[in-house]
């Protein structure tokens, strides 16, 4: 049978905006503004919320905690990083999230992203190292949740004899995970662990070529039918399409060389985000109306 459609809305703890390339119409980060939007979401039959994580954002945890607690049904798609959080520690946040929330917590996976910011922050490791601790990482985290008494785990980041924890998740087996990338490593961890891989914008005939690849990983775990995926997508929605296409103008409006030559360089090591560079230098943009 196939699994129903669900769609997710998108938290925005570093701020939000009408148009990147003026600082008067940006939006700041606060409690009023995340409380407006989680409710927004809830009350218009959104499944979860996706809470980024990066140096300009609010605290994920935290604020997905803060919003959780304004909410009654919607649930929170909250960020697990390899190096941030021992993960011991992020078992026993995630299954007490998990609990006090009523089954509404789902595990974000995310490695890649950004190599500058990961240096600045202290995370040594190469993306690929980044990947591989991860994957034990997420390892450990099934084991926690699901073992019944004491957990030993001997790999190559991780050393663990007789962890335990408490509470357990109140899902069964444990939370959903999800992860977005676009390098090997990142589908290589997807198709072990994932039930969700997100996918950004790309064209139907790449994201099929790309989901049979990730599903012929999976089939080597015995997980053919077990991993669905998703899509990350930005959209602006208006009475007409003309009124759309103004809003995107605006939207990038007087985008400066700077901000441009930042999300090139930044992300450039996210291979996700060189697909969506390398698409978006080939798309006929719709003009703006006088």
């Amino acid at each position: 049978m196939q699994a129903p459609l669900e769609f997710g809305w998108f938290l925005p703890t570093s701020g939000d905006t009408t148009c990147y390339g003026d600082r008067n119409k940006f939006i700041e980060p606060s409690a009023e503004l995340f409380d407006r939007v989680v409710l927004a979401a809830e009350e218009a039959g959104f499944e979860y919320f996706l809470v980024p994580v990066a140096s300009t954002c609010w605290e994920a945890w935290i604020s997905s905690a803060m919003a959780v607690a304004k909410t009654k049904r919607i649930k929170a798609l909250v960020a697990a990083r390899p190096g941030y959080v021992s993960p011991v520690q992020l078992a026993k946040m995630g299954a007490t999230f998990d609990q006090l929330s009523g089954g509404r917590l789902c595990v974000n996976l995310i490695a890649g992203q950004s190599e500058a910011e990961a240096t600045a922050e202290g995370i040594t490791l190469a993306k690929e190292d980044r990947y591989a601790l991860m994957e034990e990482d997420v390892c450990i985290l099934k084991a926690l949740w699901t073992t019944r008494g004491p957990v030993d785990f001997a790999g190559r980041f991780h050393t663990l004899k007789g962890a335990r924890i408490s509470p357990r998740p109140l899902q069964q087996p444990h939370p959903r995970f999800y992860l977005g990338g676009g390098s090997t490593e990142a589908w290589e961890v997807s198709a072990k662990h994932a039930d969700i891989h997100l996918f950004w914008g790309d064209t139907p005939e790449r994201i099929a070529t790309n989901m049979a690849s990730i599903r012929a990983m999976a089939a080597r775990h015995g997980r053919t039918e077990a991993i669905g995926f998703g899509m990350r997508l930005q959209i602006l929605c208006r009475e007409t399409e003309a009124e759309a296409w103004d809003a995107a103008h605006e939207l990038v409006r007087d985008v400066t060389e700077a901000q441009t030559r930042f999300i090139r360089t930044h992300y450039a090591s996210s291979v996700a985000n060189q697909r969506v560079l390398s698409m978006a230098a080939g798309i006929r943009v719709y003009p703006a109306r006088s």
